[in-house]
């Protein structure tokens, strides 16, 4: 991934290429200026998509990496592909918390892992 230098470091790049000072020699309300202040905000803006992007995706590929560990052991355990799948739900609904939901979640969660318990208890 292309690391992008924070803001501290841009504006001394800025600072450096004396784009600051040339800046500040316009008027507040000059045409330029105005210019500038859009270009920077635009350019804010896509960083800050850029960061958002980056950071969901390290938050998913926790998520993940955390899934197929759970997998390996409910398959040591002894789950078949049926009972996973119900346990691999049950998981996604409780790694993942939304106020508005976490309650219902929290049941559902519940009740496929009991399901699940029981597939399993009832196949030995």
């Amino acid at each position: 991934m292309n690391q992008i230098p924070n803001r501290r470091a841009r504006r001394a790049q800025l600072k450096a290429y004396g784009v600051l000072r040339e800046k500040e020699k316009l008027s507040f309300f000059s045409p330029q200026r105005q210019e500038w202040y859009k270009k920077a905000k635009e350019e804010g803006k896509r960083i800050h998509e850029m960061n958002e992007k980056a950071n969901m995706d390290a938050i998913e590929n926790q998520l993940q990496t955390i899934l197929d560990k759970m997998k390996e052991t409910w398959v040591g355990l002894g789950y078949n592909e049926e009972e996973i799948s119900l346990l691999e739900e049950s998981w996604s609904l409780t790694a993942v918390k939304s106020k508005e939901t976490y309650r219902e979640d929290k049941k559902r969660s519940r009740e496929l892992s009991k399901q699940a318990n029981q597939l399993r208890s009832a196949r030995k």
